[in-house]
């Protein structure tokens, strides 16, 4: 087993490298052989990620937050190579629809003694992602946590970034392009959905399934910055999907038009503007689990 773990030293605010230094002392008592390197600015981790692949390595694992699994996952895609995760970043949400553990020192081990499980990934505008993608206001708060707020990390960052996206944010008008149809509305965000949580333990689409050959469009619909306060909370145990201004559909392929002005965000980072055109990549990936 050849192994090579990309690391994100600045994740989390220097969690990434915190994090790598007790994993690094952990693998050198036990005796396991590995390589790694460092990621020194964005989107380096996908060449490192791919190089890796290249020279032949079976696992790349990253090191970080959402963010740097989704760059090292890019630089692996269609190798062969599987992907390997040790949590140390802000959200840290992909993990939690997977059956692996939480710990740093644990889920390295599994770099080396886990199975390889099979999963689908999404594609949008020519990015994958792993987890959520999506525009609105979720966009607007990982703007914002990841220019100001990355001091704090998980729950706190996002909810930080949310009460201080509020303040400006207006409901914004799009045309979302389904399998099953058009839908044209004001919406507070779209969320397109492989996995089940975002935003830092948010469990945006209880009903994703990271199998199942679908993305899960969630979409919330324009409402009163007090309603969105009240109905915000609910968001962390999927108790929104209740709510009247929500609405959730399945769909292989979604595009969501709209001013060009919106952000689109993968994984917590800024990708771009819309429109948005998102697909599933079925059985895309093998990631290293319990």
């Amino acid at each position: 087993m050849k192994a090579k773990f990309i690391i994100n030293p600045v994740a989390g605010g220097g969690k990434g490298r915190r994090t790598w230094e007790a994993v690094q002392k952990m693998l050198s008592q036990e005796g396991y052989t590995y390589d790694y390197a460092f990621s020194s600015y964005p989107q380096e981790a996908i060449t490192l990620a791919r190089q890796a692949a290249t020279e032949g390595f079976d696992v790349v694992a990253a090191v970080g937050g959402d963010g740097t699994v989704n760059e090292v996952a890019n630089g692996i895609m269609g190798s062969g190579a599987a992907l390997g995760i040790v949590p140390a970043g802000t959200g840290c949400d992909y993990i939690r629809s997977l059956p692996l553990s939480p710990d740093p020192l644990r889920a390295a081990r599994r770099v080396f003694s886990g199975r390889r499980l099979i999963v689908d990934a999404g594609l949008v505008n020519g990015r994958y992602f792993l987890g959520v993608t999506g525009m609105g206001m979720d966009a607007e708060v990982c703007r914002r946590v990841n220019e100001s707020l990355s001091w704090l990390w998980g729950r706190a960052a996002y909810i930080a970034g949310m009460l201080a996206t509020l303040a400006t944010f207006r409901p914004q008008p799009v045309c979302i392009e389904l399998d099953e149809g058009m839908i044209a509305t004001e919406v507070i965000l779209v969320a397109v959905a492989n996995a089940r949580y975002f935003g830092g333990g948010m469990l945006i689409a209880p009903q994703a399934n990271i199998f199942d050959g679908r993305l899960d469009v969630c979409i919330v619909q324009g409402m009163s910055k007090l309603e969105t306060l009240q109905v915000f909370p609910r968001i962390f145990t999927g108790g929104h999907t209740n709510h009247p201004s929500f609405q959730a559909h399945r769909s292989r392929r979604v595009r969501v038009t709209g001013a060009d002005s919106a952000s689109i965000q993968a994984e917590g980072e800024l990708i771009g503007y819309l429109p948005l055109e998102a697909e599933i990549v079925p059985k895309a990936l093998a990631v290293m689990v319990e």
